[in-house]
Parts: C-alpha cells; sequence; structure tokens
C-alpha cells in the first residue's frame, strides 16, 4: 500500500464516520419514533392560556401534546365559562352552557393537579384550548395510542408512575411524559364525583350524534379505551398544538 493509497483511505473513512452521524442516526430515530412511539421531550417548549396558566408539553411522534389538564376557566376570547357547582343543574339535561367544576368543587386540593371538569358544551365552543390549539380528537389518540402499542400496553406509558394519585400503579412507565392522572369525572346524575384516584377521563373533540360525544379513558385494568357518553358529563381536556 502506498501512501497516496493510504491518504484516500484515510479521507474516506472520515467521510464515513460523517455520513453515519449526520444522515443515518437521525434516519434511525426518526424510524424509532414512527414505529415504537418514542417520544421527544422539550423542556423549553410550554404554552399558556388566556388566563395565564402555564403547561408542559410533550411530543409523542408527530403531535404535540400538554403533558397537564387544562384549568382555564375561560375560552380563549376571555369569555368566562359557567362554574356549576349544583348537582342538580349540572345533571339538568335541559342546561346546556357551556361549563366546567373542580371535583368536588374544591379547587384548592385539586385545580393545580388534575385541573378542571368540563362539559360537551364547553368543547363545541372550539374556542376552550389556548389559541392555537385544540381539544384532541378521538383519531388523534388512536393515533397516539397505536405508536404506544395495545392499548393494554399504552395505558402504562401514558401514566404517572408510582401510587402517589393513582390508587393502583398498574406497573406504569410514564415513560411518554404524558403524566395521565386519575382525576375521576362528574356524571349526569345528580352531578355526582365519581372515581377519583381509580380512572382517568379526557373528552375528545368528536362527536358520536347531536347529545352524546366521544371520550377516552384509562383504567388501571383495561389500559386506554374508547366510548362515548352524554354531553352533560364532566371529563378532563387535553390540548393538541394545531
Amino acid at each position: 500500500m502506498n501512501a497516496t493509497q493510504s491518504s484516500i483511505e484515510g479521507k474516506w473513512s472520515i467521510t464515513n464516520y460523517l455520513l453515519i452521524i449526520r444522515v443515518v442516526i437521525p434516519a434511525l430515530c426518526f424510524l424509532i419514533t414512527i414505529t415504537t412511539g418514542c417520544t421527544k421531550k422539550d423542556e423549553n417548549i410550554s404554552v399558556t392560556d388566556y388566563e395565564g396558566n402555564i403547561y408542559k408539553t410533550v411530543k409523542i411522534g408527530k403531535q404535540l401534546w400538554m403533558a397537564e389538564n387544562l384549568r382555564s376557566t375561560r375560552l380563549n376570547d376571555g369569555t368566562k365559562l359557567a362554574n356549576i357547582t349544583d348537582g342538580m343543574i349540572w345533571g339538568n339535561p335541559a342546561a346546556s352552557a357551556p361549563a366546567y367544576c373542580w371535583y368536588i368543587n374544591d379547587s384548592i386540593s385539586y385545580m393545580s393537579t388534575y385541573g378542571a371538569l368540563y362539559n360537551y358544551y364547553a368543547v363545541k365552543t372550539t374556542k376552550l384550548c389556548p389559541t392555537g390549539w385544540h381539544v384532541s380528537s378521538n383519531e388523534e389518540w388512536t393515533t397516539m395510542v397505536a405508536l404506544l402499542g395495545r392499548p393494554g400496553e399504552a395505558g402504562g406509558k401514558l401514566c404517572e408512575a408510582g401510587n402517589l394519585h393513582w390508587q393502583y400503579n398498574m406497573d406504569a412507565t410514564n415513560e411518554t411524559g404524558f403524566t395521565a392522572l386519575p382525576g375521576g369525572r362528574r356524571y349526569i346524575n345528580y352531578g355526582s364525583f365519581l372515581e377519583m384516584g381509580k380512572a382517568g377521563y379526557w373528552w375528545t373533540s368528536t362527536q358520536w350524534d347531536w347529545s352524546q360525544a366521544y371520550y377516552r379513558g384509562i383504567y388501571p385494568s383495561m389500559g386506554v379505551i374508547s366510548a362515548w357518553v352524554e354531553n352533560g358529563v364532566g371529563f378532563s381536556i387535553r390540548c393538541v398544538k394545531d
């Protein structure tokens, strides 16, 4: 081997290393993200609602989600939502005002951790999330869950790990950073509050018919479920960037 040949081989070696660093590795990372649902967290990205509440976010696949439940009491145009504390008024089938509440009407204990519970009439305004964001659709949930595996597997990857808030750990890892919490729900019958610590529920923006809409629930024993229920039920909200 002469000196010229050795020099050429050395240059090719450096070029190949650069190719791997600049092209091959990013391509592999992209492929892994698409096929396994790996996430990319960016602590510098946050979103602020009309009232000044700041929310952490997390990127799952190509979607940028809030990593916390919404807790705004106003729409993004400043309109104040009705805070319905009376159970009979909340559960009145004739009531269709966009509204919210805190679990057992206790904002001090539940607001900062679990956010608010909203009826679907608040979702229908299309102004519930901060400007540039929207209430996640059923299809967007489907896309996210598909990236994470079967619905049962996805639940553990989305839920906060440990038993600080969940009564049942279900071996959750929260590897996505989504940090799903068991914020419970408010039902129509007498405005009852149910399942705090046991399950989490989130409205989607997707309607089933004129009186019902899709929601997503996470249970320790079932993972992520999809179903529909009457518009007057109170669920949590997660927003997705437009």
